[in-house]
């Protein structure tokens, strides 16, 4: 997938116009909220993705919840202070604490009328919407003409007349809770001390109305606990005996998943919570190979084939050693070079009709690079294989052992980072199985379709479903190497300046890589034969290579 603009003179390459009838055809398009649904309760719908067994089928995630005779209800409350900022990912496993160790009747979220958890630009943050969206006992009230905060914490008064009413427990969004039925739920109320204000505050509901302070709830019963919740440091031991723990750091799913954080206490916990096991989830493989040893491309608009798809074609066949080759696409292509393909290579090159998709789930689908995405998505659901944009050259053989899995992809490069994305992925060269649940989550996810989005549909939604997913594929990261401004940045290392400092010297590492990826610009060495064969460069030689592969040079 090409993340940078085309150049005028190759946009006949991939573009096809779409004839301004069949635009005007298309009933319920609309250009500024594509595939974005009704408005609830006042606020958009906005994007959201199922989340893996997160409440019904996980009541008794450590043991079966206590039937309550007395003390603290099974209710949550959370005040929203935060002013225009995004439901993050610590937000989430807050909450998403107090579903499995409380199991609670109702969880409430406060907020001002007009100060809702905004949606990041980039729609990362899509927490809140799975909460409202897999928990069916969220309940989000705004609140007009209450003051409900005092700066960034929940406002006393406020807190004191929500527990009067309802009963249960205020907790801040930095706090994750370990324990309830044990250790608090039996009080009339609880109290956890943090360094600036309590994290905590629960009481039983119709408590009198002159108590309206915490220090006269505290005087009110001597059936009262007060505690502390200790920082959530990764090397924290013990962490299921502590009743909560304050989350300090920034968390996301890829920090919970990486293999250095296997055996780290407070990792295998926060993973408990949103996987359901400490462990890291295991990718499935299976005994014999699945993924079909056949290439794909998607060619929309016809169009000359131009020299570096001639070299990715011939690279696919002679160094991959693929069966067979289909391009898909309404037209196929012309020239000189796809001519010679065919001639040479005959049937082992077949074009495939595919009509061009104006629209998915009902939504219009007009640029022909999310075209060639949606199409993608249905060719490789049904038939599976390999499938590689046409600026993609392989430089080494696959290894044979990606084709066990159900899903092979890499991540995108880190230079261009899409925050507050922690990463993205780069599906231009792409390995799976027929009807692996991976595409079909994929496919799926089409339903929240944003055609002036460039990158949502292509990099961002995959990378979401691997969050939430993880299981489903492997990370391959020698898979495909991309290359942007002609700078080549591998994501086998872990940062920006590692992949950058690589980058100054790809003689150095180039035969790791199974496969280069030129987003954008095309190397000039490989833009026709006569380049190829008068330099002496490194991408000179990747080309040069395919030729002498293909028995060619």
């Amino acid at each position: 997938m090409n993340n940078f603009p085309f150049p005028s003179e190759t946009v006949h390459r991939r573009e096809a116009p779409v004839p301004e009838e069949e635009v005007m055809q298309i009933e319920g398009w609309d250009d500024k909220l594509m595939g974005q649904l009704h408005k609830i309760t006042g606020q958009e719908e906005r994007p959201h993705f199922h989340l893996h067994h997160l409440y019904a089928e996980t009541t008794n995630w450590e043991q079966m919840a206590r039937v309550p005779s007395h003390g603290i209800p099974r209710i949550m409350h959370y005040v929203w202070c935060e002013q225009k900022s995004s439901f993050t990912f610590n937000h989430f496993l807050s909450v998403l604490s107090v579903i499995r160790t409380m199991v609670p009747d109702s969880i409430y979220l406060y907020y001002e009328t007009g100060n809702y958890p905004t949606l990041d630009e980039k729609m990362y943050n899509t927490w809140l919407e799975e909460l409202r969206y897999n928990f069916p006992w969220l309940i989000t009230e705004p609140q007009n003409n209450t003051k409900i905060c005092s700066g960034s914490i929940p406002n006393e008064y406020f807190v004191m007349s929500k527990l009067r009413k309802h009963g249960g427990a205020f907790m801040d969004f930095s706090i994750a809770m370990v324990e309830f039925d044990e250790s608090l739920m039996p009080f009339d109320f609880i109290f956890e001390q943090g360094p600036q204000s309590y994290g905590i505050i629960g009481s039983k509901p119709n408590f009198p109305f002159e108590v309206q302070t915490y220090d006269q709830l505290k005087r009110r019963s001597e059936n009262g606990k007060v505690f502390q919740c200790p920082d959530a440091q990764p090397r924290l031991e013990g962490v299921k005996n502590y009743i909560c723990l304050r989350l300090v750091d920034p968390l996301f799913p890829e920090i919970l998943l990486k293999e250095s954080a296997e055996n780290v206490p407070f990792y295998r916990y926060m993973r408990k919570l949103f996987y359901g096991n400490e462990g890291l989830p295991e990718v499935k493989t299976h005994l014999n190979e699945v993924v079909p040893n056949n290439g794909h491309y998607v060619w929309f608009g016809g169009g000359k084939m131009d020299y570096i798809f001639y070299l990715s074609a011939l690279s696919v066949l002679y160094i991959v050693k693929a069966d067979v080759i289909y391009v898909h696409g309404d037209k196929p292509p012309s020239g000189m070079y796809w001519e010679r393909l065919q001639k040479e290579e005959g049937d082992r090159v077949r074009w495939v009709y595919r009509q061009y998709p104006h629209g998915i789930y009902q939504s219009y689908v007009g640029r022909v690079e999310h075209a060639a995405d949606v199409a993608r998505h249905d060719i490789m659901l049904k038939y599976g294989g390999i499938n590689m944009d046409a600026d993609v050259i392989f430089t080494r053989p696959l290894d044979r052992r990606l084709f066990h899995y159900d899903t092979v992809v890499t991540l995108d490069n880190y230079w261009y980072p899409m925050r507050p994305f922690p990463n993205t992925f780069n599906l231009g060269v792409v390995m799976n199985k027929p009807h692996s649940k991976f595409w079909q989550l994929y496919q799926f996810s089409e339903r929240y379709y944003y055609e002036d989005d460039y990158t949502w549909n292509s990099n961002r939604v995959p990378y979401k479903i691997w969050e939430r997913n993880p299981s489903l594929l492997r990370i391959e990261p020698e898979l495909q190497v991309i290359c942007c401004y002609l700078k080549c940045y591998p994501t086998w290392v872990e940062t920006r300046m590692e992949a950058y400092q690589l980058s100054k010297n790809i003689e150095a590492w180039k035969d790791r890589a199974m496969s280069f990826h030129w987003t954008w610009p095309s190397p000039s060495e490989l833009d026709n034969e006569q380049s190829l064969r008068s330099n002496n460069s490194l991408f000179a030689g990747i080309g040069q290579n395919v030729l002498k592969a293909a028995g060619k040079w």
